[in-house]
């Protein structure tokens, strides 16, 4: 029984493959490009929902494939290592490219905004004042009206003038420490209240 089987993800920022993929070994069938394509296509379209309902439903393994040996053991752990570079590659990624396009629109803004304003306050008066937004097939650009703000610029120093005059203005938020709380249980043998005594227990881990 081969444990090499073809894996299908979309290719992340750096690769140099649209499609990363491990070359199958003997006896297991190499996809087609349609249906990498096709994989790629459905993975990126399955939900949240559908993937915590069939944990299974992205995980490409040969037909048949179960762990019975230390290999099949390996190969799995691998896999899940490889899932978990994937995952961290993934949400990089993604915020390079959330930073990436907030550039752009700030860019955009910075270059043309100034006609848009002038393009925008132009149909205004041609409207004689009847409506302050103007809808494109784009999208809409208009004018709304916003009452004066405090920007804070030394916080450190709006936080002590807030402690004389102003003490609704902070804002302190409580939580509760897991590691303080199970420390007190641990030397105490106390169960504080809102909590429930879980059983120890050997636990699996992967790393």
């Amino acid at each position: 029984m081969s444990h090499n089987p073809t894996i299908v993800r979309p290719a992340v920022k750096g690769q140099t493959s649209a499609l990363a993929t491990t070359k199958p070994a003997p006896g297991v069938a190499e996809a087609k490009p349609s249906e990498r394509v096709l994989a790629v296509r459905d993975a990126a379209h399955t939900s949240r929902a559908e993937i915590e309902q069939a944990p299974g439903a992205l995980v490409a393994a040969p037909k048949n494939f179960a762990v019975v040996d230390l290999r099949s053991a390996n190969w799995v752990i691998r896999k899940i290592h490889d899932a978990r570079a994937y995952a961290e590659a993934v949400k990089e990624w993604a915020e390079a490219e959330a930073r990436r396009a907030q550039a752009e629109e700030d860019g955009l803004l910075t270059m043309f905004g100034p006609g848009l304003r002038a393009v925008l306050e132009a149909e205004i008066e041609r409207a004689k004042g009847r409506r302050k937004s103007v809808n494109l097939p784009a999208g809409t650009m208009g004018l709304r009206a916003e009452p004066q703000r405090l920007r804070v610029e030394d916080e450190a120093a709006a936080l002590e003038w807030a402690r004389k005059h102003c003490p609704d203005a902070i804002r302190v938020t409580e939580r509760i420490s897991r590691t303080a709380l199970n420390q007190h249980f641990a030397s105490t043998g106390q169960t504080p209240s809102g909590c429930a005594l879980q059983d120890g227990a050997e636990r699996f881990f992967i790393r």
